[in-house]
Protein backbone atom coordinates (compact mmCIF):
# COMPACT_ATOMS: atom_id res chain seq x y z
CA UNK A 1 0.00 0.00 0.00
CA UNK A 2 2.59 2.40 0.89
CA UNK A 3 3.96 1.89 -2.80
CA UNK A 4 1.50 2.51 -4.60
CA UNK A 5 0.34 5.75 -2.17
CA UNK A 6 3.78 6.93 -3.44
CA UNK A 7 3.88 6.32 -7.13
CA UNK A 8 0.37 8.15 -6.83
CA UNK A 9 1.70 11.25 -5.13
CA UNK A 10 4.74 11.44 -8.02
CA UNK A 11 1.83 11.30 -10.55
CA UNK A 12 0.36 14.22 -8.74
CA UNK A 13 3.32 15.82 -8.63
CA UNK A 14 3.62 15.49 -12.22
CA UNK A 15 0.36 16.35 -13.01
CA UNK A 16 0.99 19.74 -11.23
CA UNK A 17 3.98 20.25 -13.07
CA UNK A 18 2.27 19.63 -16.85
CA UNK A 19 0.00 22.57 -15.58
CA UNK A 20 2.66 25.11 -14.53
CA UNK A 21 2.06 27.88 -17.18
CA UNK A 22 4.76 28.13 -19.94
CA UNK A 23 5.59 31.63 -18.60
CA UNK A 24 6.22 29.71 -15.17
CA UNK A 25 7.93 27.18 -16.29
CA UNK A 26 10.63 29.57 -18.57
CA UNK A 27 11.31 31.79 -15.52
CA UNK A 28 12.66 28.89 -13.75
CA UNK A 29 14.59 27.12 -16.22
CA UNK A 30 15.82 25.01 -12.95
CA UNK A 31 12.91 23.23 -12.18
CA UNK A 32 13.40 19.91 -14.88
CA UNK A 33 9.82 20.36 -15.63
CA UNK A 34 9.52 18.13 -18.55
CA UNK A 35 11.60 15.35 -17.04
CA UNK A 36 9.11 15.49 -14.14
CA UNK A 37 5.90 15.17 -16.68
CA UNK A 38 7.91 12.64 -18.45
CA UNK A 39 8.75 10.50 -14.93
CA UNK A 40 4.65 11.34 -14.21
CA UNK A 41 4.00 9.66 -17.70
CA UNK A 42 6.19 6.72 -17.30
CA UNK A 43 4.17 6.11 -13.80
CA UNK A 44 0.94 6.28 -15.19
CA UNK A 45 1.29 4.78 -18.22
CA UNK A 46 4.49 3.03 -18.87
CA UNK A 47 3.88 1.36 -15.83
CA UNK A 48 5.19 -2.20 -16.56
CA UNK A 49 8.73 -0.33 -17.50
CA UNK A 50 8.63 1.10 -13.92
CA UNK A 51 11.86 0.27 -12.17
CA UNK A 52 11.46 0.84 -8.54
CA UNK A 53 14.82 0.92 -7.51
CA UNK A 54 14.78 4.11 -10.03
CA UNK A 55 11.97 5.49 -8.51
CA UNK A 56 13.10 4.93 -4.80
CA UNK A 57 16.51 6.91 -6.06
CA UNK A 58 14.62 9.43 -7.26
CA UNK A 59 12.66 10.24 -3.95
CA UNK A 60 16.15 9.93 -1.77
CA UNK A 61 17.95 12.22 -4.08
CA UNK A 62 15.67 14.46 -6.33
CA UNK A 63 12.67 15.27 -4.36
CA UNK A 64 14.30 16.99 -1.50
CA UNK A 65 15.88 19.41 -3.53
CA UNK A 66 12.90 20.05 -5.77
CA UNK A 67 10.71 20.66 -2.94
CA UNK A 68 12.98 23.50 -1.54
CA UNK A 69 13.00 25.25 -5.41
CA UNK A 70 9.49 24.71 -5.52
CA UNK A 71 8.72 26.40 -2.23
CA UNK A 72 10.97 29.41 -3.47
CA UNK A 73 8.46 30.36 -6.37
CA UNK A 74 5.61 29.97 -4.47
CA UNK A 75 7.12 32.17 -2.13
CA UNK A 76 7.93 34.37 -5.05
CA UNK A 77 4.12 34.37 -6.22
CA UNK A 78 3.07 35.50 -3.22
Amino acid sequence: MFEAATLHWLEIIGEAANRVSEELSARHPEVPWRAIIDFRNLLAHGYEYVLLDRVWQVIATELAPLEERIRLILNELR
